[in-house]
């Protein structure tokens, strides 16, 4: 007498396996598209509130006759009473103190200067007013259609 002796998986039990592998994976996909959209957004905003908060502070320092965006011994790079062009110019220009990087195009910087309107999502535009010695900061959230964008006006003076 003959014995069967089968050892491995039908080739239904194999096709089960996949089939429920596939599904995991479509819905970690979309789990992680969301997650990951959330995110970027969340950043756009800390990244905002943080150049605001920056600025202000900076230039607050004008006010007690200490030296903005800058250190003690070193050649101020603003000096006061500092104008919004020349502020905007120095946070955007080559040696700014600003690091953070855009989170929608991550090799990017999120600072900018520009002239208002929208600005690509993700990136903080700054707009200088040395009429009104003001400075706008424009940030889009998420695409072009979006209405949670964020517009904050700060003074020079």
């Amino acid at each position: 007498m003959k014995k069967n002796n089968n050892k491995g998986f039908t080739l239904i039990e194999l096709l089960v396996v996949v089939a429920i592998i596939g599904a995991l994976a479509a819905v970690g996909v979309v789990a992680y598209n969301g997650y990951t959209s959330a995110a970027k957004k969340n950043s756009t905003k800390s990244i905002h509130s943080n150049m605001v908060k920056y600025v202000a502070s900076e230039l607050a320092k004008c006010s007690i006759d200490a030296q903005p965006f800058g250190t003690a011994g070193e050649e101020a790079s603003v000096e006061c009473p500092a104008t919004p062009s020349t502020v905007v110019s120095f946070l955007t220009g080559d040696d700014s103190p600003l690091q953070d990087k855009d989170p929608y195009q991550g090799d990017a910087a999120a600072a900018s200067a520009g002239g208002g309107g929208g600005s690509p999502e993700g990136n903080v535009i700054m707009t200088p007013d040395d009429s009104a010695s003001t400075i706008t900061f424009n940030t889009q959230i998420s695409d072009a259609t979006s209405t949670d964008d964020l517009e904050t006006v700060i003074s020079t003076e």
